[in-house]
């Protein structure tokens, strides 16, 4: 991926996380020599960097099917909630992304949704930042930060803003804000 990202004029990400096994969701992990096998869950954030401006997507993969004995009942029901609702909370945040809309709207539908669909208080969080100029090392770099318990008043996703959106179950995406569109 890094490579590809190159050859398109790409630098060096601020950070990218590669984690699985056992380990899968603990989050941003060192490295370490476990090998990955048969079976395993593996979670891939990357960003891509461009000008030192960055963008974040995670997925989760597992390698052939999934074993489920490698895993907690936890674990397992949270990997299943991910696989199953991720492509709603997608559709949904397309249909509500609006240019210059006000994050408290954007997160509270996205609240409001998360109860309708009963998987609110299973993710582990519903939110995003800006990601701004980040240097190698780092994937924080802007400085707005919001969720869905916070209250951010009056402000807005304005023109020229790109933050990820953390769905709460190991899903990444970058959303950009246009004059005239949201993507």
């Amino acid at each position: 991926a890094n490579y590809k990202m190159a050859l398109a004029g790409g630098e060096p990400a601020g950070c990218e996380f590669i984690h699985g096994g056992p380990r899968v969701l603990r989050g941003h992990n060192y490295p370490s020599h476990e090998k990955l096998e048969q079976g395993d869950v593996v979670v891939v954030d990357l960003f891509g960097s461009h000008m030192r401006y960055s963008a974040d997507l995670s997925r989760i993969f597992t390698i052939g099917d999934m074993d489920y004995s490698k895993y907690t009942e936890d674990q397992v029901a949270f990997m299943r909630l991910a696989d199953k609702y991720h492509p709603l909370i997608r559709e949904k945040v397309e249909k509500i992304l609006k240019p210059n809309m006000l994050i408290n709207d954007f997160t509270g539908e996205l609240k409001e949704y998360y109860k309708e669909l009963g998987l609110w208080g299973k993710q582990f969080w519903l939110g995003g930042y800006d990601m701004g100029i980040v240097w190698p090392g780092d994937c924080c770099g802007g400085s707005l930060v919001f969720d869905a318990d916070m209250d951010k008043k009056d402000q807005r996703f304005v023109p020229g803003t790109a933050v990820n959106f953390e769905t709460g179950f190991w899903v990444i995406e970058t959303l950009v804000f246009y004059e005239d569109k949201a993507i």
